[in-house]
């Protein structure tokens, strides 16, 4: 049974989108003096010191405000400075005394606040930059030999949410490794988040004022990511159990994921919630999960466009739809046409690769890489992208991965509002009419490097074409296989067509002249039917128009009458009735139905688009030795057979006309006088008047 095609084309974006502006600031002035408003009122407090929101000469800053008896890790401060500018910290741009005596940093001011105040949960997009971007600042901050100690969503900040663009800040409880690579640290921590060594007695290295002393390493760091992201999926609230039924769930490995997160994504989280350190993932293990291209993508500015390309004023620069869309059309060309590649041909290899398989490739993390704002690029590419599934999976068209690709991409262009071309040596075309013009040679050399692909969305595959009729799909496409007939005779697939259609349209004869046959017994079959009924009508009206003189007259009339309908009826059900033949597809196969249908008319068998050319479509492209059409399943013997049902349903009908008729001249001849008494009552009215 044919699946049926597409029925209607996503349109192609119209408009196209402004570059993204970077949200990273230049750095300060620090030559330049001035008070920092130390009187400024909080936006947070926390048990080590406040935050609030200064500005000087005009730009804003965040001040931290250690607590009194709280003090920064001058050690872990120093190693920060050499991070900053990189966008892995919140830069600290000056620590010192204020006059109240305590202790301050001044910081870089990150107007999009820290994650605790988004909502991501199902996100899960989100949730792998946001995992890869924090984990390339641990890898920075651990090359620098800082343990941060306390990941969660409430110490990231986030510099860009449409990117999400996110750095590490405080760093209150941060410690510097040993010489080992490992700190000493108390159980200072936030609950949910801390990773099971933590709990763990065989780490426990001393005791000090009733305080048990733990030793952990960078992999503390990244427990505590995957807790983040799990928590960033579900929601905190999800995980305020006791600490101590946390900790025994941490030590015996036994968090639990959740089944509906993406399988991309539960696999990082699976790495990073590994309870023993030495297996626990760090960003190599992420970075492979995802595939180098996401690491590159995100290491990028975030104006970096697919060719990852960042000066907005290349004339290739492409970072609206329909310019992405200009760079794979010359992608297309380089991978099919032996053209010049239009990038680092990694890029390009990887670009292609991507229409392949989709799901993790280079276009979708690029996509993904900018947020929301390629959010239809993204959804449209995956649907040119997926033959199985949807309006794709199971419509007749190329069945080969090589057309198929062609297509996707072709498709995916023309989607991306960019109308896609086609380059031959010396000319370039973009319309039907435009490749007429081309040399039959360069044409025929075309369909072997790419010029299927093209010719596809002109007709069955054009995003902008109407589908919404039956059988449209089916008709464009067979303007497609009509034009590559066109240009190369000896096509494979215009030979399985022009073979199908053959097959169908001789079998069509074999059915027509079968029933042509049937239509010449039922002609018979008529006038014998005609004669059964009309003789003892006859009959029975000259009976009863020789009896219109008897008395009372008023009797004669309603069999006259009766008899007249009693011939119109049957004469008519006989002339105007006719069969017919319906190929209907069900379950198991083709089946033929038998229709009763007028005789004068004489009509066909009901045989069309769908056995004479959408068939012979689904076989052109097939890999199958025979063409297997529905028609097959009509032979000669089912036809007469069908016929043979028929007659004697209708002489079954005729039988019950002809007992009413019969019927009828019985009670005729009882109650009408016949024609002798007629006659005799005649002759008896002469001689009496004769007598008198």
């Amino acid at each position: 049974m044919m699946t049926d095609p597409q029925k209607t084309a996503v349109a192609p974006q119209k408009t196209a989108v402004a570059p993204q502006k970077t949200a990273v600031v230049p750095p300060p002035d620090h030559t330049a003096s001035g008070p920092y408003h130390f009187g400024s009122e909080a936006v947070s407090s926390g048990a080590e010191a406040d935050i609030a929101i200064v500005e000087r000469q005009g730009r804003k800053y965040a001040l931290k405000r250690y607590r009194e008896g709280f003090h920064p890790n001058t050690r872990v401060n120093e190693a920060l400075k050499h991070l900053g500018g990189r966008g892995v910290v919140a830069d600290i741009f000056e620590t010192g005394t204020a006059p109240d005596g305590r202790e301050y940093e001044l910081m870089e001011y990150v107007p999009g606040g820290s994650l605790a105040r988004y909502d991501l949960r199902g996100n899960a997009a989100a949730i792998t930059t946001i995992v890869l971007r924090v984990a390339m600042a641990l890898d920075a901050c651990h090359r620098s030999r800082i343990i941060h100690k306390d990941i969660k969503p409430a110490n990231i900040l986030v510099r860009d949410m449409s990117v999400w663009d996110c750095v590490l800040c405080d760093f209150g409880i941060a410690d510097m490794m040993n010489t080992d690579g490992k700190a000493i640290t108390k159980q200072s921590r936030t609950p949910i988040y801390a990773a099971p060594e933590i709990y763990d007695p065989a780490c426990a290295k001393a005791r000090i004022d009733g305080a048990d002393l733990f030793e952990i390493g960078p992999a503390a760091d990244f427990y505590s990511l995957g807790m983040t992201a799990l928590c960033l999926w579900a929601g905190e609230q999800a995980f305020l159990a006791a600490e101590e039924q946390m900790a025994v769930e941490k030590l015996s490995g036994g968090i639990a994921l959740p089944k509906e997160m993406p399988e991309r994504l539960r696999g990082i989280i699976a790495g990073l919630l590994m309870k023993n350190p030495s297996e626990r993932w760090t960003l190599k293990d992420i970075e492979k999960r995802l595939g180098g291209h996401w690491a590159v993508m995100h290491r990028l500015n975030p104006l970096s466009d697919v060719k990852l390309d960042k000066n907005t004023e290349s004339k290739d620069y492409a970072m609206t739809g329909k310019t992405i869309g200009a760079f794979l059309n010359k992608v297309y060309m380089w991978q099919f046409a032996d053209a010049k590649a239009p990038a680092d041909t990694k890029v390009c290899q990887a670009i292609v690769d991507s229409f392949s398989d989709y799901e993790g490739s280079y276009m979708q993390l690029f996509f993904e890489s900018k947020g929301d704002r390629f959010a239809d690029q993204d959804s449209w590419m995956e649907y040119c992208c997926d033959w199985e599934t949807g309006d794709n999976a199971g419509k007749a068209g190329p069945q080969d991965e090589d057309t198929r690709l062609e297509i996707s991409m072709m498709k995916t262009i023309k989607g991306f509002g960019f109308d896609p071309y086609y380059e031959f040596e010396d000319d370039t075309v973009s319309s039907l009419d435009e490749l007429a013009e081309i040399d039959a040679y360069d044409r025929k050399f075309g369909l072997t490097h790419g010029l299927k692909g093209w010719l596809a969305v002109q007709y069955h595959e054009d995003p902008d074409a109407d589908l919404s009729e039956e059988y449209a799909y089916e008709t464009l496409l067979e303007e497609y296989i009509l034009a590559i007939e066109a240009i190369d005779p000896e096509s494979a697939e215009c030979g399985y067509y022009r073979y199908a259609c053959d097959k169908a349209e001789e079998k069509e004869l074999e059915i027509n002249r079968t029933q042509r046959k049937n239509r010449g017994r039922t002609i018979a079959q008529t006038v014998l039917d005609v004669v059964l009924v009309v003789l003892p009508l006859a009959f029975i009206t000259v009976w009863a128009l020789c009896s219109l003189n008897a008395e009372p007259k008023i009797v004669y009339w309603p069999f006259l009458a009766a008899v007249v309908f009693q011939l119109v009826a049957n004469v008519g059900r006989v002339l105007f009735k006719r069969y017919n033949y319906t190929i209907t597809h069900v379950a198991g196969g083709p089946r033929t139905d038998l229709m009763v249908s007028g005789l004068i008319k004489g009509r066909k068998a009901d045989i069309g688009m769908e056995e004479l050319v959408v068939e012979p479509l689904y076989y052109a492209f097939s890999d199958e030795d025979d063409f297997d059409s529905s028609l097959n399943g009509i032979t000669r013997n089912q036809i007469w057979r069908g016929w043979s049902e028929f007659v004697k349903d209708r002489r079954k009908k005729l039988t019950g006309h002809l007992v009413r008729t019969f019927a009828i001249i019985v009670l005729a001849c009882l109650i009408l006088p016949g024609p002798d008494t007629v006659m005799r009552t005649d002759s008896q009215t002469e001689t009496t008047e004769i007598n008198e």
